[in-house]
Order: C-alpha cells, then structure tokens, then sequence
C-alpha cells in the first residue's frame, strides 16, 4: 500500500499545479482559448438635432453710377401767340418770334429775338393799321426739372422798328421808326425725344412812347414754343 501511495502522490500535485482553463486537445498538443478583448474608442457626440450652423454672406450692392445732368445745347425756338395791348386805340393781334439760345453755363444763357407783330384798331374814330419787329437781345436763366421738364425766365433789352398808318375824320398820316424797348419773359418746356421741345411762354414789352402812335406799344403775349436742340 505504501508503495502505491508513493506512486499517486507525484501525479496529484502535478494536477493541482496546473492552471484552470479549458485546454483544447489536437492531437498531442495541447491549447488554451483566451477571450479577445476589443476597445471601441468613443465616437464622438453627434451635433444636436436642432443645431444649425449657416455661413453667412453679405451681398453689396453696387448702385450704376448716376447719369450726369443734362448739359444745355444751342437751341433755335419758332414762337407764336396772342398779343393784347396795353395801349389805347390797339385791339388785340397776333406775334411770331424767332430766337437762338447759346448756353453760357450749365444754367444761364443768352438768346437773340427776331419777331413780328400786328397792332391793328381804331380809337375814337380813327383806325390805325400797326405792324411793328421786336428785336432783342436776351439774358436766361434755364432751370431742369429731371430729364425732360424745365422752366426758364429771362430779361432783355433791345428794339422795336414799327411802321403805322392813321386814317379817319379826313385825316391820313404815316410814320415809323425805331422805339426802344425792354420785355421781361417766363416759361416752361418738355423735351420730346432727343431734341425737340414744346412749351408754353408770357411775356412782356414796354417801349418807348411816340407821336406818330400817339404812345407806345407795350403789350402781353401768351407764345406757343417749338424748340430743336442742336
């Protein structure tokens, strides 16, 4: 019996030595399974549902340059109207003018006048026929109202050849002459395409008396005006 003990002995520790783990047997070689331990690094928190991140831009604008004021061109005006005399023994009658405008800046500019007019009536028995030439020379002031309106006003000196005849109570006489003369003028106009101009004008004349019209021929004119730019 004891000689069996001895024999046992040396295997049972051998057993208790060896670690505790499943082996697994292949043939004479034996192998152990050990469980892989994977690390999964955190992923990062996603953005919250409601966050919303937007680059801004900022547009600017570039308004077209502003177009310069129209600049004042020559301009020959064809005028015609109503004449209404101040004067005793003249009715009413009729005036065509014809002037040329020459701009001395952007606003002011001088003009000539060339016209015709009839002052033909009768006071106290007496008819007179009365034709008479206003010509004038003319300082202007043109003032523009956006593209196409402007207004304008002027003053001018000058002179006024007439040529009268009086016929009545067995008496004839004719006379003309030179009377000086000064009209002060006001108006607008609108531009009609590129150079063409329609307006309305009032103006007025005072001259000098004479004898052989037994005064003058100061009067109001209301013109219709057609202007051509050039």
């Amino acid at each position: 019996m004891l000689r069996h003990a001895l024999i046992v002995t040396p295997f049972l520790f051998a057993a208790c030595a060896s670690p505790l783990a499943n082996p697994d047997i292949v043939g004479n070689e034996v192998t152990f399974s050990t469980a892989e331990v994977r690390t999964t690094e955190p992923s990062a928190d996603p953005a919250p549902a409601d966050a919303v991140f937007t680059q801004s831009k900022t547009v600017v604008y570039q308004a077209p340059p502003a177009q310069p004021p129209r600049r004042q061109r020559q301009r020959f005006s064809l005028k015609g109207g109503y004449l209404s005399s101040n004067e005793d023994g003249f009715d009413d009658g009729i005036i065509i003018n014809g002037a040329w405008m020459r701009p001395l800046s952007d606003i002011v500019a001088s003009e000539v006048e060339v016209g015709y007019m009839d002052a033909s009536g009768s006071h106290k028995g007496i008819d007179r026929d009365v034709w008479a030439i206003p010509i004038m020379a003319n300082g202007r002031v043109n003032v523009p109202l956006g593209e196409k309106l402007e207004v304008y006003g002027g003053l001018g000196l000058g002179w006024m050849y007439f040529n009268a005849d009086a016929d009545g109570l067995g008496v004839s006489v004719s006379g003309d002459g030179f009377l000086f003369a000064g009209d002060a003028y006001f108006g607008g106009d609108i531009l009609l395409g590129e150079s063409f101009r329609l307006g309305l004008e009032g103006k007025y004349y005072a001259t000098d008396n004479s004898s052989d019209l037994d005064g003058g021929l100061d009067s109001y004119v209301v013109l219709l005006t057609l202007g051509f730019d050039r």
